[in-house]
This record gives structure tokens, sequence and C-alpha cells, in this order.
């Protein structure tokens, strides 16, 4: 029997911060970022494992769709907001720039463990569809290990500017 999934969440990782947006299902099968989002310094371990926890904590919670005027749908048809939460967040003007400014990664917690991915680039600098990171994590192993495996992956990529 497939394993029910207790919460999916997206975390962008920029050069001096990262977020973590609540990620709600709406009845249209999608899921979309809305608030709260967290904001924390990634590289302080306490903050990061407090951002983390509340999320899965909080879960997915299921709302409305969001007005025909509010989306835009990408090629494949998947809405998105014409100003999405994180923009505001990242202090970024686009979306384009979110890509090209960040490294997305995603955490899945299901009653096991955890599936934690990141995606590499695309050749125009935005998020590719290769996934350069999947691990799954026991859930004996706990939440620290999300949290080793995402910032270790994070030493080792190029791409992500540093902070000033």
């Amino acid at each position: 029997m497939k394993e029910k999934i207790i919460c999916g969440l997206s975390i962008f990782f920029l050069a001096d911060k990262a977020l973590i947006p609540t990620e709600a299902n709406i009845p249209g099968g999608y899921s979309i970022s809305i608030e709260p989002v967290s904001v924390f310094d990634y590289r302080d371990k306490d903050a990061f494992r407090e951002a983390l926890w509340d999320a899965i904590s909080e879960g997915n919670p299921t709302v409305e769709n969001p007005l025909d005027s509010e989306v835009i749908r990408d090629a494949n048809g998947f809405p998105r907001f014409k100003n999405p939460i994180e923009l505001k967040y990242s202090g970024l003007s686009s979306w384009e720039e979110l890509e090209q400014k960040s490294i997305y990664a995603s955490v899945c917690s299901y009653p096991s463990g955890y599936i934690v991915e990141c995606f590499g680039r695309a050749a125009d600098g935005s998020w590719g569809e290769d996934i350069v990171l999947s691990s799954r994590i026991a859930i004996e192993e706990g939440i620290d290990a999300v949290l080793d495996t995402l910032l270790a992956h994070l030493e080792t990529r190029v791409d992500l500017p540093r902070a000033t």
C-alpha cells in the first residue's frame, strides 16, 4: 500500500536566507504557496530546524482555488500566482530572478520518513528538471538528518550566489 504524505513543502535557498512558504492544496489538484512564510538564516541550524519542523507540523492546508485574475498558467497548465508570495520575502522582482538566484529543494514527510530532493540548473540558469539530490531518510534518523543532507548538498553547489 502506498504511504500517505503528511506534508510536502518547498525550500528556496538564497545567498543569505531561505524561505519556506506554507504549501496549500487546492481543489484543482495542485498546490500553491501561501502565508505564513518562514524566512530564516539556513546556516543557523537551530533556526533551520525550527522553520522546517514548524512547516511540517503545520502540514498542507486545503484552500479554495485562487481567482483566475490572480494566476497565470505555465505551458503545462499549472497555475502560478501573478504576484508569488516568495517574491515579497525574497526581495526579488520576478519569478525568473528567483529561479536564477536560488536553489530549489523539496521535502516530503511520510510516516516512515522523509524524501529530500534538490534540482539542478537548466541552460538558461533557471531551475532544471534534473534532480541532483534525492535522498530517503528514515523517520528514526530525525529532522536533523534532513538538515544535514540539505546543508551538505548546498556546500557542493557552485551556483548559489554568496552573501555579500
